[in-house]
């Protein structure tokens, strides 16, 4: 993720590891298949497009001052 938000803001990023937090979670079992099969949900975006995205929809809110999704 990080190398893909390098790539679209054209930006080096500086990584620091530090303790975790209070409340951070240390792993995680995220499943979609029960949406697949029960929703029939298949993901259209992929992760690098929806940072796309949301860099596009950050950089318009930046410039007008809003937060409203332009879409």
């Amino acid at each position: 993720v990080l190398s893909a938000i390098e790539r679209i803001l054209d930006v080096s990023l500086e990584v620091q590891n530090l303790p975790s937090a209070p409340g951070d979670v240390r792993d995680t079992f995220a499943d979609t298949s029960a949406a697949r099969r029960e929703l029939q949900f298949a993901p259209s975006t992929t992760v690098e497009e929806g940072l796309r995205n949301e860099a596009k929809w950050v950089s318009g809110a930046l410039e007008t001052g809003g937060g409203d999704n332009p879409d």
